[in-house]
């Protein structure tokens, strides 16, 4: 800021003549205002006088030929450059008249409409303001920084960027990024958020992400997941690379309550990023070799944290693509798995008085990862004792979870009478039980087969705490599809052929199948029916 003050001193020593009352100034703007449109001699002396009076004027005359100055400005192209600087002189050295700053601030942006050069400079005085000011200053500079934004907005981010650039700056301040992603886009105008301007900022934001540490992370990964649909592939790659590096994903696992709390942040962020074209090989891998045991040991108090790491890791399992280490990776998600799924007492499957200890909800997240996985090495449960013993967990896991369908589906408690919690919560537990079936009759089979494709019963509440934000590639709403109207009626023929209509009489042809869907009626019982109401029985 020091050579903005320099700049603005020696721009000042051109105007060394006294500065003019409250009264000339007024006489002053009624001059300009009879010559609109005018650009001689005694009116560019006129504004050389205001330009003087905020050099050396007291604050009242300060703020009335600031506001008079961007007035008039348009018809003065030549003064532009020395009346700006005094704004900006104005600007610097009034933080003890909050009204005259005010105005300063506000002039200094809408003088930024007569030139694109001119609004660079703005943003990256204003931007510099907002890194350099306290805390509570801050929200004061957001006004102007958004007017700018609105008057040219690529010029006014790539000032943003600058002043973060991490090339420049060894330290990105959370509370200004925070306070970029939240007040700045909140007050700016909507329709200036184009697919490319969106793109840009985008772009940007990756570029800053080395600079930042886990707080940083925590304020600007939710907002860049929010627009990552905006971006083309090898952006979302280059912003998972650096969220993975970032993270420290690369390092041993220290099984601490702090890092299983960062893990689930990055594993749940991870999802709006990942997809085919994206895959999360990386997070899984690091994820099943490093902390799986550690979970699957009950190594993790809070019993919230231990299921949403499990959710996470399913749904990412979904785009993990062709894993190295699969058979390591296996072995440890079966070892995990074994633990969640127990055996019988007496070998009894009808025994169910130790039902209430399954985790249900942890089971089907378990099984959903590992049905996931193992399609990629369908020899690994090819193994006759590991099978054997599997299989029987198997079928007490899919007992239990039936015995908990009953319970649910058999409840005397009208839906009416439930809230909409208790909705949520039922629909939910009865989705888990099904889903628990559906991966359990697949890796029943003989070979296992790993056809079926089920959604994770907390996927679409999980997923849906931080929804895509979707941003139109032009200003323009696309155009809704009419309603067809003004259609006619539909009127029954009349004349010659119409005479026979409604006479024709069904006759017995004779032979033949007659209805034709008869045969297919075995759906309904019979030998067509696989499964009775007794579920696993039939097929274990």
């Amino acid at each position: 800021m020091a050579q903005d003050d320099n700049l603005a001193d020696e721009v000042g020593t051109k105007f060394l003549g006294n500065p003019i009352s409250i009264e000339d100034i007024y006489e002053a703007n009624n001059v300009l205002e009879k010559d609109a449109g005018s650009n001689n001699e005694e009116n560019n002396k006129l504004m050389n006088q205001l330009i003087t009076t905020i050099y050396k004027g007291n604050n009242k005359q300060k703020s009335l030929a600031i506001q008079l100055i961007i007035r008039h400005l348009k018809k003065f192209p030549v003064l532009r450059s020395e009346a700006f600087n005094a704004i900006l002189e104005a600007t610097n050295k009034s933080s003890n008249d909050p009204l005259l700053l005010k105005i300063a601030r506000s002039s200094l942006v809408q003088s930024s409409k007569f030139s694109e050069s001119i609004a660079d400079l703005v943003s990256t005085i204003i931007t510099d303001f907002v890194v350099r000011v306290n805390v509570s200053d801050k929200t004061l500079w957001i006004q102007p920084l958004t007017e700018s934004f609105n008057q040219h907005p690529k010029v006014t981010l790539e000032a943003i960027f600058t002043v973060i650039d991490p090339k420049l700056d060894a330290s990105v301040p959370s509370q200004f990024i925070n306070l970029i992603l939240n007040d700045f886009r909140k007050k700016s105008e909507t329709e200036k958020w184009t697919k490319d301007i969106e793109t840009f900022f985008v772009q940007e934001l990756v570029n800053v992400l080395p600079n930042c540490d886990k707080k940083d992370l925590e304020i600007l990964i939710p907002s860049l997941c929010q627009r990552i649909r905006v971006v083309d592939r090898p952006v979302k790659v280059k912003l998972l690379e650096k969220f993975i590096e970032k993270s420290a994903l690369t390092v041993p696992f220290e099984p601490t309550k702090e890092n299983y709390q960062w893990l689930a942040f990055v594993l749940k962020q991870s999802l709006l990023i990942c997809s085919t074209g994206v895959p999360s090989t990386q997070l899984v891998e690091y994820t099943c070799l490093n902390v799986i045991d550690h979970i699957s040991n009950f190594q993790i108090d809070d019993s919230d944290l231990q299921l949403e790491l499990l959710t996470s890791l399913a749904l990412l399992c979904r785009y993990s693509g062709t894993l190295e280490n699969i058979s390591e990776i296996l072995q440890s998600m079966y070892n995990g798995l074994l633990l969640y799924l127990p055996l019988p007492e007496d070998n009894n499957l009808e025994n169910l008085e130790d039902h209430s200890n399954l985790q249900l909800d942890v089971v089907e997240s378990y099984l959903f990862a590992f049905h996931k996985l193992a399609s990629q090495q369908v020899e690994f449960l090819m193994d006759g004792e590991k099978v054997k013993d599997f299989r029987k967990r198997l079928q007490f896991a899919a007992h239990c979870a039936r015995n908990h369908l009953k319970v649910l589906t058999s409840s005397k408690k009208a839906e009416t009478e439930m809230d909409e919690d208790q909705k949520h919560w039922r629909a939910t537990a009865i989705k888990t039980v099904k889903n628990i079936d559906v991966l359990v009759r697949d890796l029943m089979h003989v070979p296992p087969s790993y056809k079926s494709n089920c959604q994770l019963s907390s996927e679409s509440s999980y997923i849906g705490t931080t929804k895509r934000q979707f941003v139109s590639d032009s200003d323009d709403s696309s155009p809704k599809k009419k309603a067809k109207s003004n259609q006619s009626i539909y009127t029954p023929p009349t004349g010659k052929f119409s005479e026979r209509a409604g006479t024709f009489q069904h006759q017995n042809r004779g032979r033949g199948r007659g209805f034709r869907g008869q045969r297919g009626q075995r759906f309904r019982g019979g030998q067509g029916r696989r499964f009775n109401r007794g579920g696993f029985k039939n097929v274990y």
